[in-house]
């Protein structure tokens, strides 16, 4: 059995689109053994078996620019090519952070595939620092992976190597998101709790790009009877929760478990999703 070694910044439990993404290809490439490279929340390393995949977390000190710093990755890296000898190295991008690693240290017997979701977008002197080690390794990729043929048409970097881009547009599990025999319960809660008021609901980590500021900012303008629920939880939290101080429209949730999420979608009227910019190059949450 070949095995392929998935590198994400997160992975399950960890909520976020491509962490979600990351979780469906273990699940559905039965044929290979799968293990996953990640960073941990926090400082602590750990190494755990979820579903049959082995997740090897390494803990960070940091985080710089949406970007995990951590003092460990580099060595865990080449422990688990010498243990473990991939035939895969699968690098979901962006994650400048592993780019020299990824590209120095696999053996130029392994084939490398980076999954390519999004650009780096912020063009300041971090990226002049990056581009270069961006650059290296999309010349040793194998395959690279774009989530849509508009992305790869809109994509500098995508462009240059034109050549090996394939489109795989990312999915859901539809099963994840049946109601379950406890559901309708919970979901009947959900809407009862609200008094009856049209639930908007926004699912999704609270940083920059997914533009929750502009949604907090939109309702006063919102004329219909409505319950304005926010889940999730982020570098952006706190300012948010500050901007929607004395808005009682307004609630935030927190961070949901997977079931928790399936009944709220069920629950709600309508899925907020106000996201503005490319850094949002694939919105999984508007799939599920």
């Amino acid at each position: 059995m070949k095995t392929i070694l998935h590198i994400s910044k997160y992975y399950y439990p960890d909520l976020g689109g491509i962490e979600s993404v990351v979780k469906q290809l273990c699940d559905g490439l039965t044929d290979y053994r799968n293990i996953v490279l990640c960073y941990s929340s926090d400082r602590h390393s750990e190494v755990s078996e979820i579903d049959g995949v082995k997740v090897f977390r390494s803990g960070a000190v940091a985080n710089v620019m949406s970007q995990p710093l951590s003092l460990g990755f580099y060595s865990l890296y080449r422990r688990i090519l010498a243990d473990y000898h991939p035939d895969i190295v699968h690098l979901h991008c962006p994650n400048p952070f592993a780019y020299p690693m990824a590209t120095k240290y696999t053996p130029s017997s392994t084939k490398v595939v980076v999954h390519w979701h999004s650009d780096i977008l912020q063009k300041g002197v971090m990226y002049r620092l990056v581009r270069r080690f961006e650059t290296n390794l999309l010349r040793r990729a194998d395959l690279v992976v774009a989530t849509s043929s508009n992305y790869v048409e809109g994509s500098q970097r995508l462009q240059e190597v034109r050549h090996k881009v394939a489109v795989l547009q990312n999915g859901i599990s539809t099963k994840n998101f049946e109601q379950t025999a406890d559901d309708q319960a919970c979901i009947e809660q959900i809407k009862k709790q609200y008094e009856g008021k049209t639930i908007l609901l926004f699912v999704g980590r609270h940083i920059p790009y997914k533009g929750i500021n502009k949604l907090i900012e939109a309702e006063p303008y919102i004329k219909h009877d409505v319950q304005i629920l926010i889940a999730g939880e982020g570098a952006c939290s706190d300012q948010y929760r500050k901007m929607a101080q004395g808005r009682e429209r307004i609630k935030f949730l927190g961070r949901l478990t997977y079931d928790e999420v399936r009944q709220y979608l069920w629950a709600a009227s309508i899925f907020t999703f106000p996201s503005l910019t490319r850094a949002e190059a694939f919105g999984v949450a508007v799939a599920e």
